[in-house]
């Protein structure tokens, strides 16, 4: 499937960054992002690391985009 996204800049150069660093494709890095989408209010692991990487992460509503979106 093919699917189109809007990315700031900012977030598509960390998210390129981070799948060179792993040696995958940017697909490859958005299909394990889409993988690890949290089913729980309570962030994961993977969801955290992403939040570190590119400043957002899956929440249960959409994606966080700012630190005052984020549940405690």
């Amino acid at each position: 499937m093919t699917v189109t996204v809007d990315l700031p800049d900012d977030v598509l150069r960390r998210l390129k960054a981070e799948a060179e660093r792993r040696g995958i494709t940017l697909d490859e890095l958005l299909v394990e992002v889409a993988e690890g989408f949290p089913a729980e209010a309570k962030l994961s692991g993977q969801a955290k690391g992403l939040r570190k990487i590119t400043g957002i992460a899956p929440g249960i509503s959409g994606l966080y985009s700012r630190d005052e979106d984020w549940p405690e």
